[in-house]
């Protein structure tokens, strides 16, 4: 049985819908951890935004969110696959980083991994 989480949302940057502040993002994910807990962790993160420092970029539009970051160290998932940054990629080896024992995918366009 395949254990898949998601987030979605934006770091806030205009105030439309959907884009939330590290520390709405955080309360969020921390909702979670009852259910982390119960499950035995998960295998597959799914997030619209990248974790902070991984894919994203400086401007608060692209910026990553650092409590995904702080999910990977704690929780290790297998995997997880964020969208929202935009980027031509000659190989999948350029939309793939990994930290520790979790690959983080940007899924821009699409991409066909097997779980």
């Amino acid at each position: 049985k395949t254990k898949i989480i998601g987030f979605s949302g934006s770091r806030w940057y205009n105030g439309n819908i959907n884009q939330y502040t590290e520390e709405q993002m955080a309360r969020f994910v921390g909702k979670m951890r009852f259910t982390l807990w119960r499950q035995k962790g998960v295998d597959l993160v799914l997030t619209h935004a990248p974790p902070r420092f991984i894919h994203d970029a400086e401007d608060r539009c692209h910026r990553g969110f650092r409590i995904f970051r702080q999910f990977i160290d704690k929780y290790q998932p297998p995997f997880l696959i964020h969208g929202h940054i935009h980027a031509l990629f000659a190989g999948d080896e350029e939309r793939i980083t990994r930290v520790n024992s979790t690959s983080v995918i940007n899924s821009y366009g699409h991409f066909v991994c097997q779980i």
